[in-house]
């Protein structure tokens, strides 16, 4: 009984201290932040192990509680910033856990839904036409929204043999119109063949792992020979290129971080990106990368830099 209450009073330590974070970030001030909140969030950390590996359940009931809480909270709060930042494309999937705060950040945001793109994604566990269809309106729920505007399949985990059945459904769905338009995610070219020879829709978009270390020119060569789009997932490569000297180098030249130079080599390369961020600077630097272009020379640089540097699974491999 002790254990239990001594992880509470820690879980919720912890939750004190990410809305603390989440305020002071918000608001740029960083003296409390920077110091007290890390160890306030270690705290929590700490909680959530003790709960979950010695509390008992109710201890895990309290800590779990508690985490849904501050993730929600930290969702809706950093949704909300990148909106009010001003961008108007927000990606989510079911695996993520976060429709339910994207769509309350949508909601309390006062923007026009016209005026946005979302996307989710379908996960691997509900592949199949029946299943996609119902994780579809699940989705739509969270979300509370009447539409999306794109709709993918998130992995074509090929030992299923599933991810046909789902384009399928992802037909009906765009047919219904309560998506706008349907694609795939991390399709290799041999998956997305056996799509278009269903004789149907081709996907609109196909959104793989692409960042300088690891341009999978095939998959993009690919998709522009089908009218595909290619989006990059994890353009920056979790920040695994950001120190690169040449990307150091060109990012100078034009006073921009590293980040923005290898943003813009995406965009002048034509392709779609999501970054990701949780830092309010980074969400607002991430989105100001249209007021100077690199030069061919600087495009080339960044080229050579492919060196097979995968971060997420294989699509070959992977199956849920």
């Amino acid at each position: 009984m002790w254990l239990s209450i001594l992880v509470t009073i820690l879980g919720y330590g912890g939750m004190f201290g990410a809305f603390t974070y989440i305020a002071f970030t918000l608001t740029d001030v960083s003296g409390f932040a920077a110091s007290t909140v890390p160890w306030l969030l270690i705290v929590f950390g700490v909680g959530l192990f003790a709960g979950n590996t010695f509390g008992g359940k109710a201890a895990d009931r309290n800590v779990d509680r508690t985490l849904v809480v501050v993730l929600s909270v930290l969702v809706v709060v950093l949704v909300g910033f990148a909106l009010t930042a001003g961008y108007r494309s927000i990606d989510t999937a079911a695996i993520y856990g976060n429709e339910a705060g994207t769509g309350r950040a949508i909601a309390e945001s006062g923007i026009d839904r016209e005026e946005l793109f979302i996307t989710s994604k379908l996960w691997v566990a509900d592949l199949g036409y029946d299943s996609t269809l119902a994780a579809f309106e699940a989705s739509l729920d969270k979300l509370g929204l009447e539409h999306l505007d794109l709709y993918l399949i998130h992995w074509p985990a090929p030992a299923t043999g599933l991810y046909l059945e789902s384009w399928r459904a992802l037909e009906h769905l765009l047919a219904s119109g309560k998506a706008r338009a349907i694609g795939v995610s991390n399709f290799l070219p041999e998956h997305l063949q056996k799509v278009i020879d269903l004789g149907g829709t081709v996907p609109a978009v196909n959104q793989i792992e692409l960042h300088p270390a690891l341009q999978q020119r095939d998959i993009a060569d690919f998709n522009a020979a089908h009218g595909i789009a290619t989006e990059a997932w994890s353009p920056l490569a979790q920040g695994a290129v950001l120190a690169d000297p040449a990307v150091v180098e060109i990012a100078a030249r034009h006073g921009v971080s590293p980040a923005q130079a290898i943003l813009r080599w995406h965009l002048q390369r034509g392709r779609i990106i999501i970054p990701k961020s949780v830092t309010p600077q980074r969400i607002r630097e991430n989105l100001d990368v249209f007021s100077f272009d690199l030069t061919a020379d600087e495009l080339t640089v960044i080229d050579g830099l492919e060196r097979d540097g995968r971060t997420g699974p294989h699509p070959a491999e992977f199956n849920g």
